[in-house]
């Protein structure tokens, strides 16, 4: 999940620079974790120049819903700080986020399920055990 906020970020900011002064950490590492992202994809997400970056047009069809995700698991994240039992909990938020499979990897123990609800309308469930 932290290479998706990665590029968020960057994107937010405008440059790889710039993401990686928000996370307090170096450039290099942040360009990495960006890069593992793009290589899991397939495609580069930003074109890079020494003005900053511009999504590429893969990028620009998938940040948004990469910036969904992100602020999907921040939401989750607080509920899951204010309500959480010690034995399960099923969140359920209304929320777009279509990329769902790519940071399950990354989360052991964790479960998310996606689904259609009716046009326009999603489902997104993250269950966690402890």
């Amino acid at each position: 999940m932290e290479g998706l906020r990665h590029i968020a970020a960057v994107h937010r900011c405008g440059s790889f620079s710039g993401a990686a002064r928000e996370f307090g950490v170096a450039q290099p590492a942040l360009s990495a974790a960006v890069r593992k992202v793009e290589d899991f994809m397939g495609h580069p997400l930003f074109e890079r120049s020494t003005q900053g970056v511009v999504p590429t047009p893969f990028g620009a069809t998938v940040i948004g819903l990469i910036e969904d995700a992100v602020a999907a698991d921040e939401a989750c994240a607080r509920t899951l700080v204010l309500v959480a039992p010690t034995r399960g909990l099923t969140v359920f938020t209304e929320a777009l986020f279509r990329s769902a499979g790519v940071p399950l990897h990354e989360h052991p123990g964790r479960a998310a399920s996606y689904r259609v609800l009716e046009e326009g309308q999603n489902e997104h469930r993250v269950r966690v055990d402890r």
